[in-house]
């Protein structure tokens, strides 16, 4: 916390507040790296904007969500089925489709990886995208030559629907 506070305090001296540590005349945005263990950060949240702060622009709203994001479908009265409501209701949300979201980030790095391929030796790529989220075991065991008695079969590492059809 202390180095915290001298940094909140030497950024405040540099924006030319002289006023006591955690004042009202502090800049906002200057918040401490440690979030929730500093309490450095817990006192400058709580500092109100000045009348040119208070005028920033509403947060982007989340995309909505993907066409296989319909819970039921996932919740059959199977007895193999392991598929928790809440497993259920996270599937289809499309996180790959967020630009800011880090698995969309790696997504768009692996498409221009593959687009700088595909002008450089006339090699077309085809982007497999939305694909739905069940499979059948065959799909995503044996196909990819994963032996019947590999630890990934099982019930604990796997969400099966029914007995040969699984979430990806």
């Amino acid at each position: 916390i202390r180095s915290c506070t001298m940094m909140i305090q030497l950024a405040s001296r540099a924006a030319g507040h002289f006023s006591p540590l955690l004042s009202s005349r502090v800049p906002q945005q200057l918040r401490c790296n440690h979030l929730r263990r500093c309490s450095a950060a817990a006192t400058f949240s709580k500092v109100k904007p000045t009348t040119s702060q208070a005028s920033t622009p509403a947060a982007p709203q989340a995309p909505p969500l993907g066409k296989y994001a319909v819970p039921s479908r996932y919740l059959q009265p199977h007895p193999s089925n392991n598929i928790t409501p809440h497993i259920a209701s996270l599937v289809g949300r499309d996180l790959h489709l967020r630009p800011s979201h880090p698995i969309g980030i790696i997504r768009s790095k692996i498409q221009e990886y593959f687009a700088s391929l595909s002008t450089d030796n006339n090699t077309t790529y085809t982007i497999f995208d939305a694909e739905d989220p069940i499979v059948t075991a065959q799909q995503c065991f044996d196909d990819l030559l994963i032996p019947p008695d590999h630890p990934g079969r099982a019930p604990s590492d796997t969400y099966y629907v029914t007995d040969t059809s699984l979430l990806r």
